[in-house]
């Protein structure tokens, strides 16, 4: 009987001991990332905007996440190769890797597509994970095709076997004239839904629901690899609830500490806004309306009667508290991301040597796992890529590299 990947892509997206957790905690990363504009919920359930607020996003997460994006991107990288043998010279296959790397760049830019180390970059730094696609095959002319594609890993799906992965998919939204241009289909709409699935003998290709293609493969292996950052207690303690605590991202330990800071700003905004602008009171004999607002908004004028009218409860003072909150969560931002000093921001005073040193391990807490994620994904795409190649040409000479 044929394996209904479909289905089994189907439960794993879905399944609460699967993927569905790990993708909602990156669609939090993604919009902390992105600065999705902040608003202000009450307790209700289901919770309900909170109305006369001046809801107020930090850009904190937004600029980290540069910060460490680009410090990434900035480490220099190696290519070693070792050899038992000590009469071999590891030089020509450290060539040999660097030139199909290039021409894997190449292809993708011109397809204007990320670099490969770019696009790792921000998934291992947001997503906590990276997938590639490799197919390194002879082309009709006789020359190698070096064909990496970058997976958006909140797309991914994939299952494990005894030799690694045993399927890998990639489902995700496609412009409609490009499914219609690759594959021959009619699409509705201007965006269609295409589910790219790679097994060990094969690979299927869905779009909207409806298989259009299908074919094997010879090259005895899921022709994909995934890397995750080892970071989280995901892949220590095997709960079963405990999946979207695996490869965690830059903002794991920050995650719930960014809204309560938007929570922060945005009362004391408001309270600075009606402080300029403060609801009155009018009190006359006649009195005012039989029933007042619940709250007056900024700027209201309140009629009451003379003596009567609302007064608020003291709850102590909000200035105080509030500083004393923003103290606290600034404090618990830094030491679970990285401090103002790091950040670069002006007006923080100068750091002693042990404060920049301690800032300096701080760092290495959240780059050094990442930075062995990506050297990790670059050796098994480089190992894949020169299998392939060996598959496809056995002995002899290729040609590979960048034209110019």
């Amino acid at each position: 009987m044929a394996t209904d990947y479909k289905s089994i892509v189907n439960d794993l997206e879905t399944g609460e001991h699967a993927f569905a957790p790990i993708y909602r905690r990156m669609d939090i990363d993604r919009d902390m990332m992105n600065l999705v504009q902040y608003v202000m919920m009450d307790s209700q359930s289901p919770p309900q905007p909170v109305g006369d607020i001046v809801n107020v996003t930090l850009n904190m997460p937004s600029y980290m996440a540069t910060n460490i994006l680009t410090d990434i991107g900035s480490a220099s990288e190696q290519v070693v190769v070792e050899s038992r043998d000590p009469e071999f010279d590891t030089h020509y296959v450290e060539d040999l890797i660097r030139a199909m790397l290039d021409s894997a760049n190449e292809k993708n830019k011109k397809l204007g597509w990320q670099t490969l180390n770019t696009f790792t970059d921000g998934q291992l730094g947001i997503r906590g994970r990276a997938t590639r696609r490799i197919l390194f095959r002879k082309g009709k002319d006789g020359k190698l095709i070096t064909d990496i594609a970058n997976w958006d890993t909140r797309f991914v799906t994939h299952l494990l076997g005894s030799n690694g992965l045993k399927m890998a998919a990639y489902h995700i939204k496609r412009a409609k004239d490009l499914l219609e241009a690759q594959y021959g289909v009619v699409v509705n709409g201007t965006m269609g839904d295409l589910l790219d699935v790679w097994h060990e003998t094969g690979n299927e290709v869905w779009i909207e629901g409806n298989k259009v293609f299908e074919q094997g493969h010879d090259y005895g292996f899921t022709p994909v690899v995934h890397e995750i950052v080892a970071l989280g207690s995901g892949g220590i303690l095997l709960d079963l609830n405990n999946k979207s605590a695996e490869g965690e991202s830059i903002f794991f330990m920050i995650r719930s500490i960014v809204p309560e800071l938007n929570r922060l700003a945005s009362i004391m905004q408001t309270l600075n806004l009606k402080a300029a602008k403060t609801p009155m009171q009018y009190e006359s004999k006649e009195g005012g309306r039989a029933t007042p607002p619940d709250y007056p908004e900024m700027g209201d004028m309140v009629p009451v009667e003379s003596g009567g009218g609302v007064k608020p409860i003291n709850y102590g003072d909000a200035q105080r508290s509030a500083a004393i909150a923003q103290q606290t969560l600034l404090s618990s931002f830094e030491a679970g991301g990285i401090t103002a000093t790091e950040l670069g921001l002006l007006g923080q005073p100068s750091a002693s040597g042990v404060a920049l040193l301690i800032a300096g391990e701080g760092r290495d807490r959240i780059f050094t796992p990442r930075l062995r994620a990506k050297g990790n994904l670059n050796a098994a795409t480089a190992k894949m890529a020169i299998k392939q190649t060996i598959q496809a040409f056995g002995k002899g000479s290729i040609e590979v590299g960048i034209e110019g």
